[in-house]
């Protein structure tokens, strides 16, 4: 230890040394999960849109009408994209994707960073298959074959 440098952590009056952390959490542990939840916490501060997380996993709402809802949830994915960059958490924006729901949508393209985002018309999402339209029918063309193996 370096004289004037406090103790890493003192127990029965020993002291150990700082060491370099080598690795995270095992997987498998409660712990991880835990320190992670924690850890994206405040992932939707200073957001204007709602943010839904579910594990690894969060989806971005916004209701856009006009130009000021458009600059909004643009404004959302840059914030997001800063906080991305402040935690050292790249998000795998090939993975993320825009979804316009209803007929009358005006399909505004989206980017975070640098790099547009995909346009889907339909996408699935803890085990449900959304679609712009919000019809069923994906969702029920996915089950019949696992239904019919299920009957079997």
């Amino acid at each position: 230890m370096v004289e004037g440098q406090k103790p890493a952590s003192l127990c029965n009056g020993c002291c150990s040394d700082w060491r370099p952390v080598t690795s995270g959490v095992p997987q498998g542990l409660v712990l991880g999960p835990i320190l992670f939840l924690m850890f994206i916490n405040d992932l939707e501060c200073g957001l204007t849109n709602p943010v839904f997380k579910f594990a690894d996993d969060f989806k971005l709402l916004a209701k856009v009408n006009n130009r000021q809802d458009i600059d909004l949830l643009q404004c959302d994915l840059e914030q997001l994209k800063q906080w991305s960059d402040a935690w050292q958490v790249p998000f795998n924006i090939s993975k993320c994707k825009v979804m316009h729901i209803g007929r009358t949508n005006q399909k505004f393209q989206y980017s975070m960073g640098k790099q547009k985002l995909e346009t889907v018309s339909d996408q699935r999402g803890l085990g449900i298959q959304l679609t712009a339209y919000l019809k069923p029918s994906i969702q029920c063309q996915k089950l019949i074959p696992k239904l019919a193996n299920y009957l079997e």
